[in-house]
């Protein structure tokens, strides 16, 4: 998410952004990035502000907070949640 946010500003700059734009971001493949584009912008909006007003954070392979065991697998998912402020 950071390269992404990095690149294209904000989740508006993200999902308004063509698929060769988003192919362009260092580890946002064809996969990803026709996920991003077959996403529901309401959809998305709506869910990242529910994990904001949970304190979840998502996480992409990209972020120094992804796990790195996941990051060890052949297929990484392109992102995953931490609810590690739940443990503490």
């Amino acid at each position: 998410m950071g390269r992404l946010i990095e690149r294209f500003g904000d989740i508006d700059g993200i999902l308004s952004a063509s698929y060769q734009d988003l192919i362009q971001v260092e580890q946002i493949g064809p996969e990803i990035a026709r996920g991003i584009l077959d996403t529901n912008e309401a959809w998305a909006c709506d869910e990242m502000a529910r994990c904001q007003e949970r304190d979840v954070q998502i996480l992409t392979p990209q972020d120094r907070a992804y796990p790195h065991r996941l990051l060890e697998t052949p297929s990484p998912r392109p992102y995953c949640m931490s609810f590690d402020h739940i443990a503490h």
